[in-house]
C-alpha cells in the first residue's frame, strides 16, 4: 500500500516513545515485561515504514512491534508499551504486505480505494481504535481484488493527495465533520463513512450503535442498585444540516435517565478522549461529590477509563464496590489493568470487513446500497473486575412503554 506523509504536518509526525506514551503512571497497571528480539527481519523497502522503524521510535524489539501489531495474546507486554507502539505505527503508517498504487489504478489492473483515517488532537487516544478497524478494512478490500492507498494529514493535503493520486473509491476511517464529508464528495467517487454518522449527507456509513450501548451499561448498574450513576465523553458538538447536537454518549445517557428520573445533570464531565483526561475528570468528580458520588460510571473510551480507575486508586476509592466501571470500545488495554475493566465491546474487525463488503458493492453499482444507509453495529457487555459481578440483580420499576423517547430506546435496545 503506498502511503502519504507530508513531513512538514505536525499532526502527521511520528511520536517520540516519550510524547507517544499519554496512558497516566501508576500502580494499577499489571507487572509485564517485554519480549527479547528474535530471529532477524527480511531486507525490504525504505520507501515506507519498517517494524525496524517502529520499534526505533517506540524504543522497543522488533520483535515486540510484530507480535503486539499481530495481537499476540502469548506476549507479555505493559499496556503503556502497547499503546505506543500502535501510536507509533498508526503515525508513521506502517502496514506489512501492501500493494502499491501511484494512481487510479495499480500495474495489475486492481481498482483503487483510498482510506484517509484523520484523527484530530482531541481524539489522540482513539489512533489505537482506529487501527482495530482499519486493519481488517484494508485485509478484506485487498481480498476482494483492490489495491489500498492510505491518506492521512489534515483535510487540505487529504484532498491534494487524492487530486494527485485518484483513486476509484474512498472509506472515511474516524472522525469528520460535515464540511470534511462535503469536500471528499466532491470528488464524485463510492464514499463511505466509518464511525461518523454521515446519513444527513447522505452519504453512507458505518458506525457503532451507541444509543443501544449505553442503554445496556446504564440498565447493568441499576440492575446492581447503582442510581448515582455517572458520565465521561467528550465536550464537542458535531452539526448535522446546520443543527449542533452533543456527543452521541451524551444525549443517549441523558435521554435514558431522564426517563428514568435519575439524570443528575454535575455528574457529567466531558474532556477529551485520553487517559490524562479521564484521570483529570475523575479526580474532579470524586472532589465535587464527596458526600454523595457517583456509585458507577460510563467512559465513552477505554482510554479514558484507564485514567479513571487510576484516579480511583490514588483516591483510596474500592472499584467496584465503592465505585464501578464500565468503558466502550474494548481494546485490550482494558485487560491490562487491574481491575480489569468491564466493557461494551465492538467487534471492530466484523466493522471494517462489512464496512469492505458495503464499500465493494457500492463501486460495483450495487443496487442495495445505491440509497443512503447507515449500517449499525452493537457491541456485547463483558463483564469484568471493575463491575459487580456476583450478586442477584435489584428488582427496579420499569418505564411506561407508552412514554414516546423511552419506547423507542427500549425497541432499539431489544433489537440490539
Amino acid at each position: 500500500m503506498n502511503e502519504f506523509h507530508p513531513s512538514a504536518s505536525p499532526n502527521t509526525a511520528a511520536p517520540t516513545a516519550a510524547a507517544a506514551d499519554t496512558t497516566p503512571s501508576g500502580n494499577y497497571a499489571k507487572a509485564t515485561t517485554s519480549a527479547s528480539p528474535t530471529g532477524s527481519a527480511k531486507k525490504r523497502s525504505r520507501k515506507s515504514p519498517t517494524i525496524r522503524d517502529v520499534a526505533k521510535v517506540a524504543g522497543v524489539s522488533a520483535a515486540t512491534v510484530s507480535r503486539v501489531l499481530n495481537n499476540d495474546d502469548t506476549l507479555s507486554v505493559s499496556s503503556t508499551t502497547r499503546d505506543r507502539i500502535f501510536s507509533v505505527a498508526t503515525q508513521m503508517g506502517y502496514h506489512k504486505n501492501r500493494r502499491t498504487t501511484h494512481g487510479s489504478a495499480s500495474h495489475d489492473g486492481h481498482k483503487t480505494v483510498a482510506v484517509v483515517q484523520r484523527i484530530a488532537p482531541f481524539f489522540k487516544g482513539e489512533e489505537m481504535f482506529a487501527y482495530y478497524i482499519r486493519v481488517p478494512l484494508e485485509n478484506k478490500l485487498e481480498q476482494l481484488g483492490y489495491t489500498v492507498m492510505r491518506l492521512n494529514g489534515s483535510l487540505p493535503q487529504v484532498v491534494e493527495q487524492l487530486t494527485n493520486h485518484p483513486a476509484d473509491a474512498i472509506a472515511a476511517v474516524g472522525i469528520f465533520n460535515s464540511q470534511e464529508i462535503v469536500h471528499l464528495q466532491k470528488f464524485r467517487k463510492p464514499l463511505l463513512s466509518i464511525y461518523t454518522d454521515t446519513t444527513a449527507k447522505r452519504c453512507n456509513c458505518v458506525t457503532p450503535d451507541i444509543e443501544s450501548s449505553v442503554i445496556a451499561a446504564l440498565d447493568f448498574f441499576i440492575s446492581r442498585g447503582q442510581t448515582r450513576i455517572g458520565l465521561l465523553c467528550t465536550d464537542l458538538q458535531f452539526s448535522k444540516q446546520n443543527v449542533m447536537y452533543d456527543d452521541p454518549f451524551l444525549r443517549a445517557f441523558r435521554d435514558y435517565m431522564t426517563q428514568r428520573n435519575l439524570f443528575v445533570p454535575s455528574y457529567v464531565y466531558r474532556g477529551q478522549i485520553t487517559a490524562d483526561s479521564g484521570y483529570k475528570l475523575m479526580r474532579q468528580a470524586m472532589m465535587e461529590h464527596r458526600n454523595a458520588r457517583p456509585q458507577a460510571f460510563l467512559c465513552c473510551a477505554d482510554a479514558m477509563g484507564v485514567g479513571a480507575l487510576q484516579a480511583l486508586h490514588e483516591g483510596g476509592i474500592d472499584v467496584p464496590h465503592e465505585v464501578s466501571l464500565i468503558t466502550f470500545q474494548g481494546t485490550p488495554i482494558t485487560q491490562q489493568v487491574y481491575p480489569e475493566l468491564s466493557t461494551l465491546t465492538l467487534n471492530t474487525s466484523a466493522m471494517g470487513q462489512a464496512s469492505a463488503m458495503l464499500l465493494h458493492g457500492m463501486i460495483t453499482d450495487n443496487e442495495s446500497v445505491k440509497a443512503p444507509c447507515h449500517l449499525l453495529f452493537g457491541t456485547t457487555l463483558e463483564l469484568r473486575g471493575s463491575t459487580i459481578n456476583d450478586m442477584p440483580p435489584v428488582q427496579s420499576a420499569e418505564l411506561d412503554d407508552s412514554t414516546p423517547v423511552y419506547a423507542t430506546m427500549k425497541r432499539f435496545h431489544r433489537l440490539g
